[in-house]
């Protein structure tokens, strides 16, 4: 499942970036961290206020069977733009490093393909479990202007078996700008719900997800 959302998302990240509607970055501290509560309560995760969450694949019309399917996507005038993308399910894999290495087998296919920043393990955690990340550069020749963007996987698996795959896609120009936002984004992003009942079915949590706490400061991004 995870390739098959890889291999989605390289495909829609730079459509998602190009027609959504533009949002503008005035000034950093006009945008304020807000809190996002997966309506069947299974995570929360903290965006910034001029990024706009949406379910992977509804743009799209394409329907994604993953318990934890999202896009946090932020647009810009011009073609720079970013997105989130966060993606839980039965993981296939007994450990990380062998789903890592399914992350470079796709990168194989792609045009342009460059390796930024090996395998490392430990730099990233998700929901408190240890991850394994890589840095991806590729140019996407399927879509318009055939733009180079740089995607950061960070991948993790819990004691259920549930497969986290957290990327960070933007633009080549923006990768940078973000990156800071995207880090803070994968440190507050919590699981609050069973992802997979013990049969392998997704489930879904009743109650309310607890608040996460206010960030005191902006995220820091580059004026656009």
């Amino acid at each position: 499942m995870a390739m098959h959302i890889l291999g989605f998302i390289a495909c829609s990240v730079v459509i998602l970036i190009l027609l959504f509607p533009v949002t503008h970055i005035i000034a950093t501290e006009n945008v304020k961290w807000k809190t996002f509560k997966e309506k069947n309560g299974l995570f929360t995760i903290k965006y910034p206020s001029n990024w706009i969450p949406q379910k992977m694949g509804e743009y799209e019309g394409v329907e994604i069977t993953s318990p934890i399917a999202m896009n946090f996507i932020y647009s810009s005038s011009g073609s720079s733009g970013a997105i989130i993308t966060i993606s839980a399910d039965e993981s296939i894999y007994t450990n990380v490093t062998d789903s890592i290495d399914s992350i470079y087998a796709y990168g194989q296919s792609l045009s342009k393909y460059k390796l930024l920043e090996p395998m490392e393990c430990g730099k990233y955690m998700i929901n408190g479990i240890n991850a394994c990340s890589t840095v991806l550069s590729y140019k996407n020749v399927e879509l318009p202007g055939k733009p180079i963007v740089n995607e950061l996987d960070v991948v993790t698996i819990d004691e259920d078996g549930v497969q986290y795959l957290i990327a960070y896609i933007a633009t080549k120009d923006s990768f940078d700008d973000f990156l800071p936002v995207a880090q803070e984004m994968i440190k507050s992003f919590n699981v609050t719900g069973t992802v997979l009942s013990s049969e392998g079915e997704s489930t879904s949590a009743t109650g309310d997800s607890p608040e996460l706490p206010p960030l005191t400061e902006s995220p820091t991004v580059k004026k656009l």
